[in-house]
């Protein structure tokens, strides 16, 4: 159970470590309309994809088409992360004006799991690119702060 403003909420978490865009579209998004389909549509949804995809293609198109597909099947109010900036991330800047976009389309809002990242410093893991305690600790930070824009 997640307690989120002073209410207790079951959490179907359906993330998969490593999962692209594609990924999602292809398994995660099937079953979680199975779930909506069998319980209704949750309170809250929050998406966080793009960031394997950023790193490790320099397919913008494919990317924002894959981000679109995901944002156009997500329900209305949900939470969509932007991809984290770190180096020279042309393609998650890129991808994250599309996110945005979307957000305002769909009537979902973004979360900046970017703003609080001022300094790149110690923000990666050991292997250079995963998010280290420190990096993920902000990605927190910015999906709460999304969470309480819509929770009020």
């Amino acid at each position: 159970q997640l307690r989120l403003a002073g209410r207790h909420h079951r959490l179907l978490n359906l993330s998969v470590s490593g999962a692209r865009a594609a990924d999602l579209i292809e398994v995660q998004l099937p079953r979680y309309e199975a779930f909506m389909a069998a319980w209704g549509t949750p309170q809250l949804t929050i998406v966080a994809i793009g960031a394997n995809d950023s790193f490790r293609s320099v397919n913008v198109s494919a990317l924002r088409s894959r981000l679109t597909h995901i944002a156009e099947r997500l329900p209305q109010g949900s939470v969509m992360a932007l991809l984290p900036v770190a180096g020279p991330a042309a393609v998650a800047r890129l991808a994250n004006r599309t996110v945005r976009e979307l957000c305002e389309l769909h009537g979902m809002t973004p979360a900046d799991i970017n703003r609080h990242a001022h300094v790149r410093r110690n923000r990666l893991a050991s292997d250079g690119f995963h998010p280290s305690e420190l990096g993920y600790s902000e990605w927190t930070i910015g999906l709460a702060e999304a969470v309480s824009l819509i929770d009020d």
